[in-house]
């Protein structure tokens, strides 16, 4: 078995290939949707957004082309490819345009939908059980003691394994009263009550570790942190960074475990990793590009098993 770093790029056309020559910062192994991993039949694919793993090891993909806004499932296939799934798209009833998928512990699907539903009066956050039928809207839920604001530029979510779900809002206002702002991330239990608000600049993407929320800002070209048990204002997680280091648009992340945080810079379609410090409040000193010169603007990140 190998690790091997699977990336959505913006454009999500298929396949993506790397430049003929990568350039000498490529160090790893890359995959970037040229059918090395991804094998078929093969549906139709545009956009490809945010993945995820369920306990099985199946891959799924938001396929978040407006026209197609589907779910995809590939399955391990044991010789270092992932298979399409004979009953894709896995799910498309209540997706309108979706960014960011995650999974809770009882095997349930959530996905963040940019656009509107049709006769929606917000952004939703919708879930799907073990078999991709769609289940209803999560966040925000009429239904909910409180249900929440109203969502405007919905992007990323997290799950705490626990009781907590986080929801990204790049218009977002941490009052909690669903009026314009300039970002925060929302909070709520696992039965779509609404808790409260952390106020962060345009965030976009989210990533829970170790008891800390990682909130990637696109415009902030920074990462903040939020300690999921005390709470409080977020902290800038990047310190220090290397000379010749410049931050243009955070995008996806990913924390594998071998000491380093990886997020792709999207503007300057890269990929940077920064050694990874869990103290309290986490930092991250230095930094290098890990892949430079990508195709397209680096989207989602995620190393896989194959």
């Amino acid at each position: 078995m190998m690790s091997v770093w699977f990336i959505t790029f913006h454009g999500g056309g298929y396949p993506c290939k790397t430049p003929a020559s990568p350039a000498q910062s490529y160090t790893g192994s890359i995959n970037t949707l040229a059918g090395l991993i991804l094998s078929g039949p093969l549906p139709q694919m545009q956009e490809l957004r945010g993945s995820a793993i369920d306990a099985s090891g199946n891959l799924y993909l938001a396929n978040a082309y407006k026209n197609l806004s589907q779910i995809l499932q590939f399955q391990p296939a044991g010789s270092g490819t992932y298979v399409s799934s004979t009953s894709n798209p896995w799910a498309g009833s209540g997706l309108e345009h979706p960014f960011d998928l995650a999974f809770d512990s009882g095997g349930n699907l959530y996905a963040s939908n940019q656009d509107m539903a049709s006769k929606a009066t917000s952004l939703a956050v919708t879930w799907y059980d073990s078999k991709g039928n769609y289940k209803g809207v999560f966040v925000p839920n009429p239904q909910a003691t409180p249900p929440g604001p109203g969502l405007l530029q919905l992007r990323g979510i997290a799950w705490d394994g626990n009781n907590t779900w986080y929801v990204a809002d790049e218009e977002g206002d941490s009052n909690g009263q669903g009026a314009k702002g300039t970002g925060a991330v929302y909070m709520y239990q696992n039965n779509g009550n609404y808790i409260g608000a952390v106020a962060v600049t345009d965030p976009i993407h989210l990533l829970y570790y170790q008891g800390y929320l990682f909130i990637g800002s696109g415009s902030g070209n920074m990462i903040y942190c939020y300690n999921t048990s005390s709470g409080g204002a977020v902290t800038g997680l990047l310190q220090k960074i290397s000379p010749g280091i410049t931050i243009n648009e955070v995008s996806g992340m990913a924390i594998p475990g071998d000491g380093y945080l990886y997020f792709g810079n999207r503007l300057n379609l890269q990929v940077l990793r920064f050694p990874l410090q869990m103290s309290s409040p986490p930092q991250a000193t230095g930094g290098e590009v890990f892949f430079d010169q990508l195709p397209d603007f680096p989207e989602f990140i995620r190393l896989l098993d194959v």
